[in-house]
């Protein structure tokens, strides 16, 4: 949707609300309830059967979406624009299991011109279960609906 000031035209992106992951509108996802503290974003949740893999195992795509958007999140509150997820890296050490308590935080790793690197831990049971690093692309513009983006070199 596109809105006129009077002096230049300001694109309005469409709402986050429909969001797989932080999205409140959609009662299919997962519903993160993201905080942040002065360098982390932070989230704490339950899963249950309709997010699993193997029986009782919380599927790793999900967990791979958990520290995706909470990074970006924290990357995008931050530094503002339109991040987008670069690369993506997991590690998973234990699994997790459907119904117990998952706690995620992000932190800022390292920053250039053009990216942020952010890293998340993912635990469950008091134990680091996964891990993610991810780059992330700052975009700064939105033209016509679309995020402008200059990758880096």
């Amino acid at each position: 949707m596109r809105e006129t000031n009077g002096m230049s035209d300001i694109v309005i992106v469409p709402s986050h609300e429909g969001c797989f992951t932080c999205g409140p509108d959609n009662s299919n996802g997962l519903r993160l309830a993201i905080e942040h503290a002065e360098e982390t974003a932070y989230c704490e949740l339950t899963l249950g059967e309709r997010f699993q893999s193997y029986n009782g195992t919380v599927h790793g795509g999900i967990i791979a979406s958990i520290a995706d958007s909470l990074m970006l999140n924290l990357v995008h509150r931050r530094f503002g624009g339109y991040p987008l997820t670069g690369r993506l890296e997991m590690r998973y050490k234990r699994r997790i299991k459907v119904g117990q308590t998952i706690v995620a935080e992000a932190r800022i790793s390292s920053t250039t011109r053009k990216t942020v690197w952010a890293d998340c831990e993912v635990r469950s049971g008091g134990q680091i279960c996964s891990t993610g690093r991810a780059m992330f692309l700052l975009c700064t513009s939105c033209v016509g609906g679309l995020i402008v983006c200059f990758p880096a070199a």
